[in-house]
């Protein structure tokens, strides 16, 4: 048993018992490298990657691969989600010398930490056009002894060409860069998502083919933005739209278990990598209800809803927190229990007829376009590994296959969820995938901000309390407020490693969703001291915007995020979390900053328009004054109750809602909360009405649901004519 055993992060135990003496990357590790002038193998993943567990077996697991990295190199093991810093670091590199990128990453660092070597998965032995793992050790190995020179020589160089690449990323232009901000910038980055949409299948490029859940959070606010001035807004949408429902039909979503997995294989969303992560089911709930806040499409709020069952079920920690991730793999009972990527997913036509019984059987083998072959294309599946299996991903529709078989569509649909209950039941009963049972802090942010407005909106109370607890849970154990410091990793106990811009921006943000969905104060105040943390912490005083991580001596580089990725990057976050606080508290402090950071941050989105699609969907909220509505209630009865669900239920990325619901008959507290804008707000109003706030003075109160959902038609209109792009 190596260094691994006692190490919080499931990833890194999952290695405790190979025969590679791993090192955790600290001090330690360092030190060997440089007493023993040894090269440092640094090998980065995460728990739910699989072919991080394919590299571990064929060769972290072999002893002759063992001997040759524990005699001639340091052997580091990293999680990339713990250590997000180190991964992006290191992954730039690979990517800049190789134009590739992925996990397991692979990378041969000199004594003093500067690489010279990298790839992703190599194999054991040659193959796939691939060299093998072994032979990479000997070649390394061999140059070190014989060239060490040569190597630390290529290592210097790599740093410099990585430093002047990413400065050359970062180069501000002049400050008359982003004069233009936002409109000639954010249609330039519509522009550049309208180049690479599919219009088959929605979203964005080819295989494989990942959510991007930034780009529509960006294309809903555009067609906002734009509307109903531009017919380019309905373009938008209907990009939108039709990703959301390519995703919602595809195998990438789990069609018995709610919840969304990673990627597809296939550029039409049929073919999953199946691991489910935590952050990609956050973001997507919000995506899908914001696909239902624009149409009124009720599958949409289904979705969302059964993505956030998902996590209750799946990943929810005893404390109220959420866990990070489900893994690809699984042990498969026909291959005497290897885990197999897929295993807990897949049908073969003889276990699906198992279950189902006449007419569910028909009517879900044309549903779902299953057939004794299986419907995986053999493109995808090269290696034969997943024939005669089948993914539930929709082949028709629902009307076409209730004709075909005689039936109504009501009838279909019903006999359809029953056949879904009986399978998820049967799929139950299967071995399933290994749980990743580290809470991270951003992550739990985002899955917050997501229970707090889906709840919200779809009147579901129950993700709103789920929302609380995480919330209180997080700053009782994330938050020091003795240094007023966030940490990022809790397993048995909270981590030491520290958290990183992108915790503290989600931890904000979800703070925010929790203010505005809850109006209790303490959400503001405790968003109000990690936003001070973050700007203290990770803020850049020379060029403006917010680095990754604080300063690590370890490191050679510190970096900014400036990809809204997988996880939107905390500049985009942080964005919306600066101009959310000043409508809420008045102070001109968040405004400058917000201000500050599209200075510094606006130039990156000329030069590179598909990089921060979040970021730029916030840019409009920084060209007309805020706009506030307030539901003052001093008790919930139906009507407070239908003002509320009016003013939750559309969408309006552009107005801050305060509720007002303490039975005080004043409104003192509100005014020192959002100061400015409600100084015109009567001191007794007990409600329930509703007053619309802009530009420092309130319209006269709203107390009839009808009239106020006619107001709101104006600030955001919904039609059906309107929405008709999207169908297309």
């Amino acid at each position: 048993m190596n260094r691994l055993a006692e190490q919080k992060s499931l990833y890194l135990r999952q290695h405790a018992n190979n025969p590679v003496d791993w090192y955790p990357w600290g001090e330690e590790a360092l030190r060997k490298a440089r007493e023993e002038n040894k090269p440092i193998f640094l090998s980065i993943g995460y728990a739910s990657c699989h072919w991080c567990h394919v590299m571990a077996k064929e060769s972290f697991e072999d002893s002759q691969i063992a001997q040759l990295l524990n005699e001639r190199f340091v052997p580091v093991k990293v999680d990339r989600e713990e250590r997000p810093d180190l991964d992006e670091l290191y992954m730039a590199f690979v990517q800049a010398t190789t134009g590739q990128g992925g996990w397991p990453l692979s990378v041969w660092l000199t004594p003093d930490r500067k690489p010279f070597y990298g790839g992703t998965y190599f194999p054991k032995d040659d193959r796939w056009g691939r060299p093998g793992f072994g032979r990479v050790l000997e070649r390394i190995a061999w140059l070190w002894e014989n060239q060490p020179e040569r190597l630390r020589e290529h290592g210097e160089q790599a740093v410099q060409r990585l430093k002047e690449l990413l400065h050359l990323r970062g180069d501000s232009g002049g400050e008359e860069a982003v004069g233009s901000l936002p409109a000639e910038i954010v249609e330039n980055v519509f522009q550049a998502f309208r180049q690479d949409f599919d219009p088959v299948h929605g979203g964005f490029g080819g295989a494989p083919k990942f959510p991007r859940p930034s780009i529509l959070f960006f294309l809903f606010r555009y067609a906002a933005w734009r509307r109903p001035v531009d017919p380019r807004a309905g373009e938008a949408l209907g990009m939108a739209c039709k990703t959301l429902e390519g995703m919602g039909r595809g195998g990438i979503r789990d069609h018995l278990g709610g919840g969304f997995h990673r990627y597809a294989v296939d550029g039409a969303w049929k073919v999953p990598h199946f691991e489910k992560m935590l952050y990609d089911q956050a973001q997507l709930a919000l995506v899908y209800l914001e696909g239902f806040q624009w149409t009124g499409a009720r599958e949409w709020a289904e979705v969302a809803r059964e993505t956030l069952e998902f996590a209750l079920r799946e990943l929810a920690s005893r404390e109220g927190a959420f866990y990070s991730s489900l893994a690809a793999d699984s042990p498969d009972p026909q291959s005497g229990g290897e885990p197999k990527e897929g295993a807990f997913y897949l049908w073969t036509l003889e276990e699906l007829d198992s279950v189902l019984e006449e007419p569910l059987r028909e009517l879900v083998h044309r549903f779902y376009g299953l057939s004794p072959e299986g419907n995986i294309p053999q493109e995808v599946d090269a290696h034969g590994e997943l024939r005669r299996k089948n993914v539930l991903w929709q082949a028709a529709m629902l009307e076409e296959v209730a004709q075909e078989l005689g039936l109504s569509r009501e009838e279909a649909s019903q006999l359809l969820q029953l056949a879904r209950r009986q399978l998820w039941e049967a799929r139950e009963r299967r071995p399933k995938p290994w749980v990743d049972d580290k809470i991270v802090a951003g992550w739990n942010g985002l899955m917050i901000s997501a229970l707090a407005r889906v709840g919200t909106a779809l009147e579901e109370a129950v993700f709103v309390e789920c929302a609380e607890r995480c919330g209180e849970f997080l700053w009782s154990q994330f938050w020091d407020p003795l240094n007023e410091r966030l940490f990022r990793i809790y397993r048995n106990g909270v981590s030491d490693i520290g958290g990183f811009a992108l915790d503290y921006a989600c931890v904000v943000s979800g703070f925010l969703e929790l203010f505005e969905a809850t109006g209790r104060e303490e959400w503001l105040e405790r968003a109000c001291r990690v936003q001070h943390s973050m700007d203290r912490r990770f803020w850049d005083d020379g060029e403006g915007g917010y680095f990754a991580a604080e300063e690590d001596p370890s490191l050679w580089l510190r970096l900014k995020e400036r990809y809204d990725g997988a996880e939107p990057a905390p500049q985009s976050i942080a964005l919306s979390n600066l101009v959310r606080l000043s409508s809420w508290t008045g102070e001109k402090t968040y405004w400058d900053r917000a201000e500050a950071l599209v200075r510094a941050e606006g130039k990156i989105l000329q030069r590179f328009p598909e990089a921060l699609p979040w970021f730029a969907g916030v840019l409009p909220r920084l060209e007309a004054p805020p706009t506030q509505l307030v539901l003052v209630a001093s008790h919930w009865d139906d009507r407070a109750r239908e003002l509320k669900k009016a003013l939750f239920e559309r969408f309006l990325p552009f107005v801050e809602k305060v509720l007002v619901s303490r039975p005080t008959g004043t409104l003192r507290e509100v005014r020192d909360r959002v100061a400015n804008e409600l100084q015109w707000l009567p001191k007794d109003d007990p409600g329930p009405s509703v007053y619309i706030c802009q530009k420092g003075a309130c319209q006269v109160p709203i107390r009839d649901p009808r009239i106020f959902e006619a107001t709101l038609k104006e600030l955001a209109p919904r039609t059906p004519e309107e929405v008709a792009p999207a169908y297309g």
